[in-house]
């Protein structure tokens, strides 16, 4: 076995399935050196990550048969083992899941794991100390791959259906081609295949998949994360601890407003956007110029500036605005200073 090894979320392989749990999920990511086991209820996250010293620790406390001590290749072949036995169920691997004392509120975990060794050796015995994470931690593990797969599937399905439109456009031009030359569509495609070239129903394909009856929660998880599923997912952005509290830092937009201030004018006529920094102000001085200078109006403009989008917008609006002007006079300008 080659490493590094990721496995997505899959059905963590208990030899005796607890029946008042929840659906409980795996996943892993094995180093040559190093490992991060998470578990999951569908609610929250566990955890344990353990680099190549704290492997060694446990390994001389709990006297493991395979000794990672002795050199790298022992390691490895620890590591092996234990990815293996969390990968699938197999006859030759025990694993039992227990709570765990916790000296917080939280509730830990401890997955005990039993697997057999080429005789005479004795059983490798290991136990992963699965720690409770946060609500962010349980985010970042979990919702959002699985947000990330949900997007992807949209997008395939997106892409698909749109290759369907493109073939079934190429059908029915094919089958005009034929009643043109007087040839049937049956002696070429047969009776049978007739349906195949009815034009795709995007509608009806949705509704059908839409309008069943409601499923059972553990038959969903395992057609998800079941052995035969490939729960892939892009990789995605995970958010920061402080999201947790995200209402904390939300602010009265107008009291916001009133206390900035400005302190740079931006450079407009470079496309330098830098001077304005996000959230605060930027003023930008607007002239427009007729033929009849008399009518010449002057004034000032001040809104917050976030991204050149609503200068682009400002400017706009100020286009349309000359642009309704009497006909006759020279259409206007506008220059930045």
């Amino acid at each position: 076995m080659s490493f590094p090894r990721k496995t997505a979320w899959h059905v963590l392989p208990l030899t005796t399935p607890i029946r008042s749990a929840p659906p409980l999920l795996v996943k892993t990511d094995f180093t040559s050196n190093s490992y991060s086991v998470h578990i999951t209820d569908l609610c929250q996250v566990w955890t344990e990550t353990l680099d190549r010293a704290s492997i060694l620790s446990r390994a001389s406390r709990e006297g493991t048969t395979i000794d990672p001590s002795e050199d790298v290749s022992q390691l490895q072949l620890l590591l092996e083992k234990l990815e293996s036995a969390l990968h699938g169920p197999s006859q030759e691997v025990e694993l039992v899941l227990n709570s765990a004392p916790s000296a917080s509120s939280s509730c830990d975990l401890r997955l005990k794991l039993t697997s057999e060794l080429p005789p005479p050796l004795p059983e490798l015995e290991w136990t992963f100390t699965m720690k409770q994470g946060s609500t962010i931690h349980f985010t970042n593990e979990f919702v959002l791959p699985l947000v990330s797969m949900a997007s992807l599937h949209a997008e395939q399905i997106r892409s698909l259906l749109g290759t369907i439109q493109e073939k079934d456009k190429a059908i029915e031009k094919l089958r005009d081609a034929l009643e043109d030359s007087k040839v049937k569509v049956d002696v070429i495609v047969g009776a049978r295949r007739r349906k195949a070239l009815v034009q795709f129903d995007t509608e009806q394909f949705d509704v059908g998949f839409r309008d069943v009856e409601e499923k059972n929660s553990r038959e969903v998880v395992r057609d998800v994360f079941g052995s035969n599923a490939n729960p892939k997912a892009r990789p995605v952005g995970q958010f920061a601890p402080e999201a947790v509290e995200w209402w904390k830092s939300v602010e009265d937009d107008d009291e916001e407003t009133n206390q900035s201030s400005i302190k740079e004018t931006p450079n407009l006529s470079g496309g330098d956007f830098r001077g304005a920094k996000k959230g605060g102000n930027a003023k930008i001085k607007v002239r427009l110029e007729t033929e009849d200078e008399e009518d010449d109006d002057d004034f000032e403009v001040s809104f917050r500036l976030y991204n050149p989008i609503i200068l682009i917008y400002v400017m706009y609006n100020l286009s349309q605005t000359t642009d309704s002007k009497d006909s006759d006079t020279t259409p206007a300008t506008i220059n930045m200073s």
